[in-house]
């Protein structure tokens, strides 16, 4: 069975990919940041295992990466956006958002 970490796997376009997925035999390793979410996702499929994985927590990560023997794929989908004009942002809210979306 292929294995594939979709961060970001609580609604949208994560969750309606780890359930694709999920269907199709692959096993899931859901990225969600709250326990509800958690416990809402293990119930969906045999094959998704939702983990407490915020992408700005370095803890979360090594958590992760130690706890994992083989990932197939990578689907990076968490991040956030912000609104309004960019040059009326505080400069601390731009680079959390370049740091949780790119870095």
């Amino acid at each position: 069975m292929k294995s594939i970490l979709i961060t970001g796997a609580s609604t949208g376009i994560g969750l309606d990919a780890a359930e694709y997925l999920a269907n199709r035999d692959w096993k899931v390793y859901a990225g969600v940041r709250k326990v509800e979410d958690q416990e809402r996702l293990n119930k969906l499929h045999a094959n998704i295992e939702a983990v407490i994985l915020d992408i700005s927590n370095e803890d979360h990560i090594d958590e992760f990466a130690n706890n994992i023997n083989h990932l197939d794929a990578l689907f990076n989908n968490a991040g956030i956006a912000l609104g309004g004009p960019i040059e009326l942002l505080p400069i601390e809210d731009i680079r959390r958002q370049l740091d949780i979306n790119v870095i």
